[in-house]
């Protein structure tokens, strides 16, 4: 599988639907400043000029893939300890995290379903907030069970290692919105899909890594140059974070059809 034409694919289709790519945009930008008002610190991020990634972004994409210690501010967890609103095992803190979880599975259910479009053409804002409202179960269930580790590591930090295990639903996320079926169904499609092509999902992780350890060059100093340049490294971010995340569904969709047909 050529994975160069997949990105050539999600290139093509970002720039027709170029709308997409504020979603991502506007989850860092208001989550930067946000975190500036209510800390009443200006970020900067360490000054480095070139890391070497390997891994495929998140969707929807964010800065903190280059910019690994751009603020969370509700959660975040480093080799300092945790920082952020949630900090502790509290009824108030699961409360909060499942208000959140409900907003980003509502997000995160719009963002790929729009994704998942065969043809550029046919994607409109509005189809955004259909499949986000369609799909934002699936997803809070989803981030729900990935969300256990970062509650066992608010009891010890030991159970960090317990992370590396919700890399083998890495699929699941593209399968609810390429597939029908249920929930269980979807997971068990995920997870089989994981273990049936671990050699293309590393590729894809080097191959994409590669692409963003260039982009890092131009990242860094960018975010080091004021809000102005922090807005243009998200926004760099983002719209190569949406094309990698297309070419990564459809990577997933021609993989599962040639299964299908033998």
């Amino acid at each position: 599988m050529k994975l160069d034409g997949k990105f050539q694919g999600g290139f093509n289709y970002i720039n027709k639907n170029l709308w997409i790519i504020l979603i991502p945009i506007i989850l860092d930008v208001v989550t930067l400043l946000t975190y500036q008002q209510i800390y009443r610190m200006e970020y900067i991020p360490i000054r480095q000029i070139f890391t070497f990634k390997i891994g495929i972004i998140s969707a929807p994409p964010s800065v903190q893939f280059i910019l690994e210690d751009f603020p969370s501010l509700i959660l975040q967890y480093n080799h300092s300890g945790f920082r952020g609103i949630i900090n502790e095992l509290t009824l108030f803190n699961v409360l909060l995290a499942g208000t959140l979880l409900l907003l980003i599975s509502f997000i995160q259910g719009g963002y790929l379903g729009i994704l998942s479009g065969i043809s550029a053409k046919d994607v409109r804002v509005k189809d955004f907030f259909v499949l986000g409202n369609r799909l934002w179960l699936k997803f809070f269930l989803l981030q729900t069970l990935l969300m256990y580790p970062i509650f066992l590591m608010l009891v010890s930090r030991g159970f960090i290692y317990l992370t590396i295990i919700n890399v083998i639903f890495f699929y699941v996320k593209y399968v609810i919105v390429v597939d029908e079926g249920t929930l269980l169904e979807n997971f068990r499609t995920g997870v089989a899909f994981f273990w049936d092509h671990i050699g293309l999902s590393i590729k894809m992780a080097f191959y994409f890594g590669f692409i963003f350890s260039l982009l890092s060059i131009v990242i860094y100093p960018a975010a080091a140059g004021g809000l102005v340049g922090m807005v243009f490294a998200i926004t760099l971010t983002a719209y190569f974070g949406a094309i990698v995340n297309k070419a990564v569904l459809e990577v997933y969709r021609e993989a599962r059809d040639n299964n299908e047909n033998g």
